[in-house]
């Protein structure tokens, strides 16, 4: 298995990063009832996907096309925090269950530069 290429981000900029969260078969799970976060991580610092500088939307579920997706997005007030070419800059994605389980994805290598 190869390594994840890194999401090229860059300081400044709005981010939005869309998910698709889909069972063995591909098919997209309906995620109505859950919630959804994330965050930037690094080592020594920290940027989540709240409010007032950013989001985690769960998308339409009551429509097949958009079943399972999410978006987490930043905006550039909140990117501007985050460390250019620090090794160890990473994503995280969760879920949280309609039971209150915490489900999360592979972290995810960035490659976070400056203009």
């Amino acid at each position: 298995m190869t390594d994840p290429v890194p999401i090229r981000l860059v300081i400044g900029d709005d981010w939005v990063l869309p998910f698709t969260y889909r069972d063995k078969d591909g098919v997209g799970i309906d995620l109505s009832g859950y919630g959804v976060g994330g965050d930037v991580l690094w080592p020594d610092g920290r940027i989540g996907f709240a409010e007032p500088n950013g989001g985690a939307e769960i998308l339409d579920q009551s429509l097949e096309a958009t079943r399972g997706k999410f978006v987490l997005t930043l905006d550039r007030a909140a990117t501007i925090k985050a460390p250019a070419n620090k090794p160890g800059t990473h994503l995280r994605a969760f879920l949280i269950t309609p039971d209150g389980e915490m489900r999360s994805f592979p972290a995810w290598p960035l490659c976070v530069e400056s203009r």
